[in-house]
């Protein structure tokens, strides 16, 4: 390859000299000659113009340049066709093919708000389309009758031309998983004697190897399960004691550090794979799996707490195996009840998200964990049991699996309510203000920013999180704006209000992140230095989010469809790190949170990523802030003031040294905050997330956790999971001879 493509970061002599920043636009002019250069690369060009208009067709731009780029690739017709369900390649089509510098009728926000359709549908048609492709057709006649049908989507003559309701077009599995499901189901055998609650031989595969989303994890497995019902868990649970294996569980795989099965223990999966592989088109629905499986469902309490039409709560369990997007649609289709907070993921189990302890955001908002009613699981002598006291849920809601295999939980859920959000991208240093007195890198321009504007975004800065339920807010390195997504929730009529983002726009975003993920994984875009796959990736993401700073553009959608605002995230990989930092009090206004510690936290995470050039966060700085919590072994636990949620992420082409240096850099800085009387704060990683071989305050972190950080409520945790056994008569130590493994061990176990 020839050298533009290995340029260097720009630093230009005569501009650094002269003490000047480099301008964005003139790093992206740059860039631009440097895919020139790169026959696969450049059809990125008009998606890296110097001045890429902030627009709704901004995105179109972005995709259909990203769609042309990975299209030149040699291999790309083999995985397109094996990763893109034939049901959207007319849409894909249509999206990429339109000439991008017009504005199009598919990224006109206004018709797709009017495409969902405006009241409850039945519940028989939502997601439950048996031919996916005439589900694509009638968009097509709908687009047609309203005069402005998107290029490439034709309609079909057999439908009526008069106007009709969007269907709700089901996403379809990641293509990582659905590579995934298919190589196990081809491997697939009957075991000889485990069973299932109908007497079938439960479905088995001997010494698979095991790896996880993120590839962090690796191991090889004695015995790998795929489990349809509760009575067959039960069935393995006893197996398993007989032949003293461990079982441990996993769903999509996304949880970063290792809880999971190691080599020569048992692994379960609760998954319906053979579902997965027969139906490629779309995520299978409910009433589709619980024909044959009893581990994933959804059901309402009979009582609820309230029992008049203007209940605010109720209890709803819901089944170990169930995913965030059959719980998405189920609150869609209803329209009654929603979580309060959840994770973005809508690929991901709920078995998988609560035992790590996971989190959403907002200060009013705690953990998955902390909403759990009743825990439900199989004990270690193959016995369904259920925890509902309020002490012991402290621990069992949040206990990584130790105490038996979930098998559901019991959630209390709000009444739906509406989500307004009005997303908007916002330059860097108004978006969240430096701290008084921080030296902003000179990478940053601050020129035109004056201490009124500065003034001005610190009180709305803060505005934001007093009053919005929902925060966020993401920085895409190199680039000079961040990208600020927050909510507010309002109690409103829900029955008209559309899906968000609609059925096109989801179906766009699924395929922007499998665009991303091909392109990444590409020799031409390897062959780029850190430096500008960063900015490219950057500019490209940040092209693709929705900038809507006028009130009267606001989105209006459920509660349930804005903890989900991105789908396809699920389609590239990623390495990511996170860390929950206290908020400590602020030491001028008593009561009050200290704003500068926030900012703190974001501001030098950006100087850390500055003052290095190989660029080793190469996806995006995440900032979310969130409540304390109850449970026992949250990260969360005794922050009353809220907690700062903030992560790196980047690609997996980054070096892993790098990557691991600037985890241990970020690590050291969110450790080291104090509160108003020079006390150290309780910082914690998210459990879920990358932490492993880091250090803090000189002590290996697994040491940290057990000796610091949880170093007062490990013997508590402790106390009131063998309590629970002894009162359903198993001991901790069965627990941890059954469900145990060696990180566990060493974290809990170790004096």
């Amino acid at each position: 390859m020839s050298d533009p493509s290995n340029l260097t970061p720009p630093q230009d002599a005569a501009l650094k000299a002269t003490g000047k920043n480099l301008e964005h636009a003139g790093r992206l002019g740059q860039l631009r000659k440097t895919i020139a250069n790169i026959h696969e690369l450049k059809p990125l060009l008009p998606a890296l113009q110097k001045h890429t208009p902030e627009s709704e067709n901004e995105d179109h731009l972005s995709f259909a340049s990203l769609f042309k780029a990975i299209s030149r690739l040699p291999e790309f017709e083999e995985q397109y066709q094996k990763d893109v369900p034939d049901v959207i390649k007319a849409l894909i089509q249509a999206y990429a093919d339109a000439t991008p510098h017009e504005p199009t009728p598919i990224t006109d926000r206004n018709v797709l708000a009017n495409m969902t359709s405006a009241s409850p549908l039945p519940h028989s048609h939502v997601l439950h389309s048996p031919d996916v492709i005439s589900e694509v057709s009638k968009l097509a006649s709908y687009y047609t009758s309203l005069g402005s049908r998107p290029r490439g989507l034709q309609a079909d003559p057999r439908l009526p031309s008069e106007p009709l309701p969007l269907p709700s077009i089901p996403l379809p599995p990641s293509s990582i998983f659905h590579s995934l499901v298919s190589f196990i189901t081809e491997k697939l055998q009957s075991h000889p004697q485990v069973t299932e609650g109908d007497g079938k031989k439960m479905k088995w595969i001997p010494k698979l190897e095991f790896k996880n989303w993120g590839n962090t994890v690796t191991n090889t497995p004695s015995d790998t399960f795929v489990a349809r019902t509760e009575v067959g868990l039960r069935n393995l649970v006893i197996w398993a004691s007989e032949k003293k294996k461990k079982i441990r569980v996993a769903g999509y795989r996304h949880t970063w550090s290792d809880f999971y099965s190691s080599d020569n223990e048992v692994l379960v999966m609760l998954l319906p794979i053979d579902a997965l592989t027969k139906i490629p088109s779309a995520n299978v629905t409910l009433q589709e799996i619980q024909r044959n499986s009893d581990l994933v469902g959804i059901e309402v309490a009979k009582t609820p707490f309230g029992t008049t039409k203007s209940a605010k709560t109720t209890l709803c369990t819901v089944k170990a195996g169930t995913t965030n997007e059959m719980f998405r649609v189920w609150c869609l289709e209803n329209r009654l009840w929603a979580l309060p907070l959840n994770v973005i993921m809508v690929e991901i189990t709920f078995g998988g998200s609560n035992g790590p302890i996971c989190h959403g955001s907002g200060f009013s908002t705690t953990t998955l964990s902390d909403l759990v009613a009743e825990f439900h699981y199989i004990d270690p002598k193959g016995v369904s049991r259920s925890v509902s006291d309020p002490q012991e849920l402290r621990a069992a809601s949040g206990c990584f699996g130790l105490l038996g295999i979930c098998t559901a939980v019991t959630l209390r859920l709000d009444a739906m309510a509406m989500a307004v959000g009005n997303p908007v991208k916002i330059p860097l240093p108004l978006a969240i203000p430096p701290p008084p007195g921080f030296k902003v890198p000179s990478q940053i321009s601050m020129e035109g920013i004056t201490d009124e504007m500065l003034k001005k975004a610190q009180a709305e800065f803060e505005k934001r999180c007093e009053e919005d339920y929902y925060l966020e807010w993401f920085w895409f390195p190199l680039t000079n704006k961040v990208w600020v997504n927050t909510w507010k929730k309002v109690e409103s009529s829900t029955a008209l209000l559309p899906a968000y983002p609609t059925a096109v726009d989801a179906l766009v975003q699924w395929l922007q992140g499998w665009g991303a993920e091909t392109l990444i994984n590409s020799w031409p875009f390897k062959e780029l230095s850190g430096y500008w796959q960063t900015l490219t990736i950057a500019n490209l993401a940040l092209s693709q989010m929705p900038d809507l700073p006028d009130p009267k553009d606001a989105i209006k959608t459920l509660v349930s469809e804005a903890l989900h605002f991105r789908r396809g995230i699920q389609n590239m990989r990623c390495l990511d790190s996170e860390w929950e930092i206290p908020i400590s009090e602020s030491a001028t206004s008593p009561g009050k949170r200290n704003y500068q510690q926030i900012q703190q936290a974001w501001w030098d995470t950006i100087k850390l990523f500055y003052e290095r050039e190989d660029c080793p966060m190469r996806l995006t700085l995440e900032m979310r802030l969130t409540g304390g919590s109850d449970v026992l072994l949250a990260p969360q636990r005794g922050n009353n003031f809220g907690t700062i949620s903030i992560e790196v992420l980047t690609t997996m082409n980054t070096p892993p040294n790098e990557w691991a240096s600037f985890l241990q850099q970020t690590a050291d800085k969110w450790t080291n905050y104090r509160d108003k009387n020079g006390a150290l704060m309780n910082a914690r990683p998210h459990w879920a997330k990358q932490w492993a071989g880091l250090t803090v305050h000189g002590q290996p972190i697994e040491t940290y956790l057990r000796e610091t950080a949880y170093k007062e409520v490990i013997p508590k945790f402790r106390e009131t999971i063998a309590s629970i056994g002894k009162a359903r008569g198993t001991t901790i130590e069965e627990m941890r001879e059954r469900f145990g493994n060696p990180l566990l061990e060493r974290l809990l176990f170790t004096n």
